[in-house]
């Protein structure tokens, strides 16, 4: 986006492999998983409320629509059901993504980054704008969320269903 903006800018890196062996010069071989603990403490909650939302779904579902089992749900009903999963994905835990997205997007020098941990990043968030800063962008990632995890919970459980038929 800088780029198309301002065209005097020059990136830092022009491939991913100079930016990983750059991080890793300075930050060695732990540099490229910077923000992972944030990613951890965010994928934990979140695939759990996520997948599990979307089978306590179509279990309701079944059970809705006189079906023996979850394998039987109709399309629109295992569809459905993974949406609302994503969503519920979203809604959960959102700031915690925010958090983590912005320590990862910090710098690759040490002593130059905003955010060097977890609470310093969500000082330093709030500081920026108080809760609002927390859902910055909330609004695009949940008009996604429906269609796309629909989609993948969708194709999932198909070739899941398909997998385990005798």
């Amino acid at each position: 986006i800088r780029s198309k903006a301002d065209p005097t800018y020059k990136p830092p890196y022009t491939t991913v492999s100079a930016c990983v062996k750059a991080t890793i010069r300075e930050n060695g071989f732990k540099g490229p998983f910077q923000g992972l603990a944030a990613t951890i403490l965010r994928n934990t909650p979140a695939n759990a409320v996520y997948l599990g939302s979307f089978e306590v779904l179509k279990g309701q579902a079944a059970k809705q629509l006189g079906c023996k089992s979850n394998a039987d749900l109709p399309a629109w009903a295992v569809l459905s059901s993974a949406a609302l999963g994503g969503i519920a994905y979203w809604l959960a835990i959102f700031p915690v993504d925010v958090i983590k997205s912005s320590m990862q997007t910090d710098n690759i020098i040490r002593s130059q980054r905003r955010f060097p941990d977890m609470a310093t990043a969500a000082k330093v968030l709030w500081s920026e704008g108080g809760v609002k800063r927390f859902y910055k962008g909330f609004t695009p990632c949940l008009i996604r969320a429906a269609p796309a995890n629909g989609a993948m919970l969708y194709t999932v459980d198909k070739v899941t269903n398909m997998l385990n038929r005798e």
